[in-house]
């Protein structure tokens, strides 16, 4: 029985070891002798039995007891018969990498590899399994991580003070914050302190945030500790919440057996690898643990031309797919003389019809001098172009016509279709090599500078092509992303947006091969201040791109609302740019502008949320309000749903000292600062909304 500790800066990581099995579990440093040693080695438990940092079960291998099968594969007999074999730290550069090994009598061996860099205040870790026996073994599941011994505080979890977090997604209502006390799962120990407790959660298929996003968290009220994880999940994935000897635990990774078809067969001397995971342990609640797990999006760099936040128009929400040079010259004429950056060609541009040349060929009659020539017409305008693309899914007609019906994904030897919809076998080389052509030359050929990729629908629980359903879909999955990477490589100035049906894949690994994401497909309605706003716990607004639809009949209340949400991220404009009159035209400059002299606190600040809305989405009530602080200043920004709200106020100790530089908002309504880090608003209406910089 021992605890091993490693200080990691602001983190350290505690591996305590008894009868041959570890514990995982992470601290905040300055909180090191709060700590119950004796809850962490179960010192005196009655059925005293370590929680596993290493979650896997082999098939064959015996299942858990206390009524669990069926409920969750988590601490089989597989997880005990991995015995610690030792561990190694190495230091390079600062770096630090910890490597937890343990092996099985017949020669199975599992690494457990944690890593840390100097100044963060996250670690990274995944788990990687080998068979090392002489036969061929199959996995049903391999956890990214596992923390456990939550909280390690208290010899007991204390009645209502564990909060349970995670973040529910759907499409048109993404990353809404679900926090709740530990007890409305049950989690709790019952009398006899026996019995599998918990709740296993997550995502089939290819649209990994259809449902709820892959960021789990706990926090200890009382200590004012908070425990979080992320981790890559671009198809199919789970977490769960787990109680074991009255102490909770979170794990998270691919989705196993039972909740997602997956099984994976090593020969002997293979090795398999779980997606890589993001820890944190962190003072204070779920807004700042997740906020930290963010940071790891800012290690990647922008391309050079994002850095200052290049605002775009999409004209999708003009056009509805109609979009033809006829058009389109007005649109970018108008979007010109706005000062936009980036012009956006929608879906529509291609003719379904045309193979001559690939996958995407023009429309004639919509471009009847090529879409090179509307390129040339961005560029002369000063503007970047960009395209559209959705090449993954495709009409299952239009697939079989074009002679790529061997190139679809099938199950059980049947091509998979939604209605009219098929999905491309992105493993496939001859569809790598048609979308090289189709896509990366096209691109390459016409001048684009920018390329949306867009994905609309969702593959199911998987596809034929390997061991298992679940397993061919993370492989298709992969294939997938990888071909965003291609892009980069092939087209290294390229921007790169991910989109499907908006923010269906805001998830570490497609984040990360992107330079923006869609943020949803919330184009006109209310809620998508809040949505844009709550994305900040998941996804950092420098890449976080957020429509303003502007409509010819808008008034100023409505014109100043749709806009202010864009200051939450990547400001994009859509509609009827080429209709606005001169009132309209001075609302839209007057945010261009102010936006530009926010884009800095935007891209490095910190995010708090200040505001006060009832429970539905749909039909919100009361206001949004998120404060961006960073050191070049603050950025708060300010819907509000229903009645004149009269004045409102905002106390935060990042506004102290700050004073007022520049306000966007309607007609009337005015911002002063009162007192030391206080802003009072007055005069907004219902539906309206308002932007204050200060420094």
């Amino acid at each position: 029985m021992q605890i091993i500790k490693h200080k990691l800066g602001a983190l350290t990581a505690l591996y305590a070891e008894r009868d041959g099995s570890v514990t995982f579990t992470l601290a905040p440093t300055a909180t090191l002798k709060n700590i119950d040693e004796k809850k962490l080695t179960l010192d005196g438990v009655k059925f005293g039995r370590p929680d596993p940092m290493v979650q896997v079960h082999v098939f064959g291998d015996a299942a858990n007891r206390q009524y669990s099968a069926g409920r969750t594969m988590r601490n089989s007999d597989s997880c005990f018969q991995l015995k610690y074999d030792g561990q190694t730290v190495q230091r390079r550069g600062g770096a630090t990498e910890i490597a937890t090994r343990f092996r099985r009598a017949d020669g199975q061996t599992a690494e457990h590899r944690l890593r840390h860099k100097p100044g963060r205040r996250f670690v990274e870790c995944f788990t990687a399994y080998t068979n090392g026996s002489d036969r061929d073994v199959t996995l049903e599941m391999l956890s990214s991580f596992s923390i456990g011994c939550l909280t390690p505080y208290a010899p007991d979890n204390p009645t209502g003070k564990i909060t349970l977090h995670r973040m529910r997604s759907q499409w048109s209502a993404e990353a809404q914050l679900e926090s709740f006390p530990a007890e409305t799962l049950q989690l709790e120990p019952s009398w006899l302190n026996y019995g599998a407790r918990g709740e296993r959660f997550g995502v089939a298929g290819s649209t990994p945030c259809r449902g709820f996003m892959p960021l789990i968290g706990l926090t200890d009220e009382r200590a004012r500790v908070t425990w979080a994880a992320d981790w890559d999940a671009p198809s199919s994935w789970q977490a769960e919440f787990y109680l074991s000897q009255n102490a909770a635990n979170l794990s998270g990774g691919l989705a196993d057996f039972e909740f997602g078809h997956w099984r994976k067969t090593l020969r002997p001397g293979e090795t398999f690898a779980a997606p890589p995971a993001r820890l944190t342990a962190a003072r204070g609640g779920m807004d700042e643990a997740a906020q930290i797990l963010t940071e790891f999006q800012r290690e990647k760099p922008l391309p050079p031309r994002e850095e200052g936040l290049p605002i775009l128009y999409n004209e999708y929400c003009k056009t509805w797919g109609q979009c033809s040079r006829e058009n389109l010259l007005p649109l970018i004429d108008a979007s010109a003389k706005l000062g936009i950056d980036t012009f956006v060609i929608d879906a529509g541009w291609y003719d379904k019809a045309d193979k001559s040349s690939g996958f995407y060929a023009p429309k004639r009659d919509y471009y009847p001098d090529g879409i090179g020539e509307v390129v040339r017409r961005i560029n002369a305008a000063g503007m970047q172009a960009g395209i559209w693309f959705e090449y993954e899914s495709r009409d299952y007609d239009e697939l079989t016509r074009g002679g790529y019906g061997d190139c679809l994904l099938t199950r059980g030897g049947v091509p998979i279709r939604n209605m009219e919809r098929a999905f491309l076998d992105m493993r496939r080389p001859e569809a790598a090599a048609e979308l090289d052509k189709s896509v990366i030359g096209f691109l390459r050929d016409n001048g684009f500078g920018y390329v949306k990729v867009d994905y609309n629908e969702n593959i199911g629980v998987g596809c034929d092509g390997a061991e298992s359903l679940g397993e061919g879909l993370r492989q298709h999955a992969l294939a997938a992303r990888g071909f965003l990477e291609r892009i980069k490589r092939a087209l290294p100035d390229t921007v790169l947006e991910v989109c499907a049906s908006g923010g269906l894949r805001t998830e570490p690994s497609f984040i990360a091969a992107a330079d923006q994401v869609s943020y949803s497909d919330i184009h006109e309605a209310d809620e998508g201040a809040i949505v844009a706003g709550d994305l900040h716990r998941v996804l950092q607004p420098a890449k976080s791109q957020i429509w303003a639809v502007i409509r010819a009949g808008d008034d100023e209340n409505r014109l100043v609302n749709t806009v202010s949400k864009c200051f939450l991220g990547r400001m994009c404009f859509s509609g009827d740019v080429d209709q606005m009159n001169a009132a309209q035209e001075a609302v839209v400059r007057r945010a261009i502008a102010l936006y530009r002299e926010c884009a800095p606190v935007i891209r490095d600040g910190r995010s708090y949320f200040l505001g006060k809305r009832g429970k539905s989405l749909r039909n919100p009530s009361g206001y949004s309000a998120v404060l961006r602080a960073g050191r070049g200043g603050a950025v708060l920004v300010v819907n509000t749903f229903d009645g004149k709200r009269g004045v409102l106020s905002f106390r935060h100790k990042a506004l102290k000292g700050l004073k007022i530089r520049s306000v966007f908002a309607t007609s009337g309504a005015e911002a002063e600062v009162e007192g030391d880090g206080a802003v009072v608003i007055r005069g907004l209406g219902a539906r309206s909304g308002g932007v204050v910089l200060l420094n």
